[in-house]
């Protein structure tokens, strides 16, 4: 692979608009090649470079998009607990910014958060609240 052609760092994005691009993009044929180990490390730079755009008052459009972002990037560190950042990025998500165009997908990270989280060698254990909690928010979603 020539130096031009390279895949790039998550560091050179500098913008949620970019670093979508890439996430979306670039990053699973990146991902594709790299050990577990590595892609973890690539994660913990990708969510850094994500909570950087977040502190810089970035637009409501932007917004919805880094906490998508933010919430895949900790499924992906492992945070598998119920009250995760992960799953306030997406609670927050669904709850302001209702129209946006990811919100449905920030509601399928969300429900998928929550299956993974009551999962166990013994299968799903969803308890009642969590499983109202998922049906209010599609209400919500997909109105």
């Amino acid at each position: 692979m020539s130096h031009e052609n390279a895949p790039h760092s998550p560091y050179m994005e500098r913008d949620i608009k970019t670093m979508d691009r890439y996430l979306s993009n670039e990053w699973p044929q990146i991902q594709s090649l790299l050990s577990w180990n590595a892609q973890l490390v690539y994660w913990v730079a990708i969510r850094g470079q994500l909570n950087k755009m977040l502190i810089t008052e970035p637009t409501s459009d932007e917004v919805p998009r880094l906490l998508y972002w933010l919430a895949v990037s900790d499924r992906a560190l492992h945070y598998r607990f119920y009250d995760t950042l992960s799953r306030q990025y997406l609670m927050q998500r669904m709850r302001d910014y209702t129209d946006h165009p990811f919100a449905k997908a920030c509601f399928e990270e969300y429900e998928m958060l929550m299956v993974i989280s009551f999962s166990g060698s013994g299968g799903i254990d969803l308890p009642i609240e969590a499983q109202q909690e998922i049906a209010d928010f599609r209400r919500l979603v997909y109105h």
